[in-house]
């Protein structure tokens, strides 16, 4: 009887965490929604790194679906976990805010914005 409770414990021990990362791995296989693109200087040409992404519905800009910040070479891939008409805001310091909408949905799980260019307010003023 003492061995069976051992036995018992043991393969307790050992398969409870497997069958959780099991449970884990398939919750994460859920369909994706990507959004992606370059947020670059309009002036140079060159990609604008830490510029602050958020995405909200386009029906309620209220509440954040994503946020993200633009990698060295202005590159940013933001998930949203459900299919919808979103809205980008990409901010920059000291530079005019961007604003797009799009568009994700089961036969459009990934939405490639291409490059995004950010303006200096004053370089219109020039």
């Amino acid at each position: 009887m003492t061995c069976f409770k051992g036995q018992f414990l043991l393969t307790a021990t050992v398969v409870t965490p497997l069958l959780f990362a099991a449970t884990e791995t398939t919750a994460q296989t859920a369909k994706r929604f990507v959004v992606k693109g370059v947020v670059a200087d309009a002036a140079t040409k060159e990609g604008e790194q830490y510029a602050t992404m958020k995405i909200t519905s386009q029906t309620d800009s209220t509440s954040t679906a994503a946020l993200a910040v633009s990698e060295a070479d202005g590159t940013f891939s933001m998930t949203l976990k459900k299919a919808g008409s979103y809205r980008l805001f990409v901010n920059a310091m000291g530079k005019q805010p961007i604003v797009r909408n799009f568009i994700v949905s089961d036969s459009e799980p990934t939405v490639s914005l291409d490059t995004l260019y950010i303006k200096d307010p004053l370089a219109e003023l020039i």
